[in-house]
């Protein structure tokens, strides 16, 4: 059975200005590209890697329009799509509780055969490495590693294909990096509900008609969670006696939506008889006024109108001025305030590659850290796989763990492999996943340095092969470090870009006792004379434990914690790993402030408590506010901690290395080097178009996109020193989908929690959690444009806003378990106040892609005296 993201019917191979086609801005950026991709638009053969490793013969073909891709298993007909007889030719088995009884060419069961992937949920493309589960379980049928091509899609899946044709598989790669980049880049330039229309419009408009039919149009209602009383009536009326067209059904919604919030804070702010705005006045009464944004100019008005303007809606008015000033509509005041350049969360602070932040000792940074990396589910029995690599890093995650174990040594090759050592958990070569990560830094040549997190279990033999690894397969990537590197500041992350360093055991130095990590650190500690120096240790011929060819390429060595005012003179690559409960026992015993000091020189790594055999996660505030820098979470639970990971480390382009604040880090250098900033894919795309002929209809969409990343780079003004208190309202909901992105199911009945994650730090050095939380009532049968427009602000109490963090979470009611649908997580010194959108992310995506790209929460957020 199908996964329920998955786009099972689309009739679309035909060009995207042959009918009347939705998102045509979009259309033109995809077709900016004008390499020949013929080969593409007739279909390419390929063999595609089933879920039980298995190899099938399959048709990959790209609509010439852009928008999708199709896997089928014969050559699809030109321009017909699914209906093609080619298409049609292969008879579907006919399953029943009886197992196989025949074969047919339903059009229904045969819609589900062919299947399509829309540009909105594709996510990335990698190729030359094994790094998903299903090629992991192909390995038996030997493949020649870069001829794999792996296609990420809907938020955590993916379509492997083997394409043994070089000039196919550089094509194919080629088309889809511009479709990605493409689509990601301008999709800002198109509103949130023309793109979910657009995204299902042809999964429902199957005969390619370009107009809907009415149950065509209940379909639409369905798949956009919208309850309508006597929703046919509406149709006809609309209609009349023919039908709708895609502008039509447009305004349709539209009309339905019956005003909404944005009509009544239009009507409060400028007055309901008026239609249009100047700058000036929406400077003075909306921006100044109410969005606390006093730093900006007319002339920052003037360039967001003209951006707001050229946003693709269904809109016919044409942009006015007055006395020479620009002006816009309420209804593009309603576009701006579900978009992203309203986001709560600072854009200036999510997209800003500031290069000068990247200059200081690593120990100056929270970095995006994960436990256990290789595990896919439990602690106990669970599947390991390189894939839990390749997806972390693509999240932003910069230190990976592996538990290296002896493995296969019947010839003598000493092969490591990685997994939860005395458990049934599989296992998977310590070489593959290091080709895994090679492979990101191939892709990312300029990302920062990679932390391999090694927990060494393996004999002497072994620790060789797993040097000879590092360094036959890493080749220069690997940092090997000198002997300053021990001892004095350590490097800064912009001096290791591309670089993958090493965490692990290098011999043990004088009065260095061996570390532990499950061994509690309260324990009676043995007297000097009984912990064992290097000279002792030779004396008696006892090995080190760490071979010295291993031991040569790490640079952070870990050791037992004793005192903070003892390991802080210790050299500034050595470093602690803390349990859960050690955390808590060091915060109740009144550590903190000394802890936070020995970060500033030093690094801590924090993991999960061994009792979470469930993988379940603890929360990493606390942790953050000692200056703790590796707090490693299990990046296979999505629960509310790894969500508050994903919204602090969403800063700086999602790079992974975070500066602690002042507070956190009590130093801090204003010294700023020669600039050089980690772009995304969407930011390369505009700066490689920008010279292209605006008067080109494929490429004016371009300017309209430069405008849009000049408005992202002025920073909101800072927040004051805690603690103050925030007033929060929840007004509204716009283009919700249902839980996991599911196509099929009721209208959702949204509720949304906010909570505040807090951390106080009281007079006598202690440290104490706080959390707060607010809960909505439920809006029934209404994902697309529900209304809560709560009467009054929830008031919040800010301890540390340099630590804190606020949880928007969109929860389904339902009966028996409620089911949670999306996320927003903000860092309290990078919100900004005012009305302001909310863009929501599936806890399980890599990407905000597929229904949860155009999913937004409209909030009031105040400060309150």
């Amino acid at each position: 059975m199908e996964h329920p993201q998955q786009r099972l019917k689309s009739a679309r191979t035909t060009h995207w200005t042959s009918a009347p086609s939705p998102a045509t801005t979009v259309g033109h950026a995809l077709l900016a590209d004008t390499a020949d991709y013929s080969a593409l638009e007739h279909g390419i053969p390929v063999l595609k890697v089933t879920r039980r490793g298995q190899w099938k013969p399959r048709i990959l073909t790209i609509s010439k329009d852009r928008f999708a891709l199709f896997v089928t298993h014969q050559t699809m007909g030109r321009g017909k799509g699914v209906f093609s007889k080619m298409a049609r030719s292969l008879p579907l088995p006919v399953l029943t509780r009886q197992g196989v009884v025949g074969f047919t060419n339903r059009q229904t069961l045969r819609e589900q055969f062919v299947r399509s992937l829309d540009v909105a949920d594709l996510d990335f493309v990698q190729w030359g490495c094994i790094a998903t589960q299903k090629l992991e379980g192909a390995r038996s049928t030997q493949r020649n590693v870069h001829e794999l091509v792996t296609i990420g899609h809907s938020g955590n899946r993916t379509l492997d294909v083997w394409i043994a044709n070089a000039q196919h598989r550089a094509l194919l790669i080629q088309c889809l990096q511009h479709m990605i980049a493409a689509y990601h880049a301008i999709k800002v330039a198109v509103s949130n509900e023309a793109l979910l229309l657009r995204y299902i419009w042809y999964d429902v408009d199957v005969d390619q008609t370009g107009a809907i039919s009415e149950s065509e149009f209940l379909k639409i209602l369905a798949r956009i969670n919208f309850h309508v009383k006597h929703p046919l009536q509406h149709y006809r009326q609309e209609a009349g006696n023919s039908e709708l067209t895609y502008p039509q059904v447009m305004t349709l919604l539209q009309k339905l939506k019956q005003g909404g919030m944005a009509n009544s804070i239009w009507n409060q702010v400028f007055g309901s008889e008026s239609e249009w705005v100047s700058s000036q006045d929406f400077l003075q009464k909306f921006v100044h006024t109410h969005q606390g944004e006093h730093h900006t100019s007319i002339d920052d008005v003037e360039r967001l109108f003209s951006f707001l303007n050229q946003v693709e809606t269904n809109l016919d008015q044409k942009p006015r001025q007055m006395d020479g000033a620009a002006m816009i509509h309420r209804q593009r005041f309603a576009v701006y305030l579900h978009h992203e350049l309203n986001h709560a969360y600072d854009p200036y602070m999510l997209h800003c590659t500031d290069e000068s932040l990247l200059q200081f000792p690593l120990s100056h940074y929270w970095i995006n850290t994960s436990h256990n990396t290789y595990l896919t589910g439990d602690q106990l029995q669970s599947i390991s796989s390189v894939e839990m690599y390749m997806k972390a890093l693509r999240k932003g995650c910069k230190c990976v763990e592996l538990d290296c174990w002896d493995g296969d040594n019947k010839d003598g090759s000493c092969r490591a492999v990685v997994y939860h050592g005395m458990t049934l958990t599989s296992k998977v070569w310590f070489a593959d996943i290091l080709r895994v990560v090679n492979c990101y830094v191939d892709h990312h040549p300029h990302t920062l340095p990679i932390i391999l997190s090694l927990e060494n279990h393996c004999s002497h033999a072994f620790q060789k092969q797993m040097a000879a690894d590092l360094k036959s397969i890493l080749g220069d990537k690997l940092f090997v470090p000198q002997e300053a590197d021990y001892n004095v500041q350590l490097p800064s992350p912009a001096s290791l870009r591309g670089k993958i360093v090493l965490k692990g055991k290098r011999p043990p130095e004088p009065d260095d006792a061996p570390d532990d990590e499950d061994e509690d650190p309260y324990g009676a500690m043995p007297p000097k004379s009984a912990t064992p120096s290097q000279e002792e240790i030779v004396k008696k011929g006892k090995p080190p434990k760490v071979v010295k060819e291993l031991a040569s390429l790490t640079l952070f060595h870990g050791t037992k914690y004793k005192e903070f005012n003892k390991s802080i003179a210790e050299p500034c690559s050595h470093m602690h790993s803390i349990s859960e409960p050690k955390i808590y026992k060091l915060v109740q015993k009144r550590a903190s402030p000394q802890w936070r000091e020995y970060n500033v020189s030093h690094m801590t790594r924090t993991y999960p408590a061994g009792a979470r055999v469930d993988s379940s996660n603890y929360n990493p505030v606390l942790a953050w506010a000692v200056g703790c820098q590796l707090v490693a979470l299990n990046f296979q639970t999505a629960d509310t901690a790894l969500a508050l990971n994903d919204g602090l480390f969403a800063q700086q382009g999602n790079c992974g290395y975070i500066l602690k604040p002042k507070s956190v880090l009590l130093q801090t250098s204003s010294e700023t080097k020669d600039e050089r900033s980690e772009t995304t894919e969407a930011v390369q795309f505009a700066d490689e178009n920008q010279h292209r002929d605006p008067s080109d209809a494929k490429d004016s969409v371009m300017a309209v996109l430069h405008s849009y990343q000049q408005l992202t780079r002025q920073p909101y003004p800072a927040l004051k020193q805690g603690p103050f208190k925030i007033g929060i309202r929840i007004l509204s909901g716009s283009c919700l989908p249902k839980p996991r992105g599911a196509k099929i199911g009721e209208s959702i009945d949204p509720y949304v929690t906010v909570t505040v994650h807090d951390v106080q730090e009281k007079t006598d050095g202690m440290f104490v959690p706080v959390l707060t939380t607010h809960t909505s009532s439920a809006v029934p049968d209404n994902g697309f444009c529900p209304q809560w427009n709560e009467p009054r602000d929830t008031e919040f109490v800010i301890h540390n806003p340099d630590v804190a963090l606020l949880h928007f979470s969109l929860i389904e009611e339902d009966i028996g378990l409620d089911d949670k649908v999306g996320d927003a997580v903000i860092p309290v010194r990078c919100l900004r106040f005012g009305y302001r959108s909310l863009l929501l992310h599936d806890r399980h995506a890599i990407a905000r892609s597929g229904p949860f790209a155009f999913a937004t929460l409209l909030v009031h957020i105040v400060m309150k005296e």
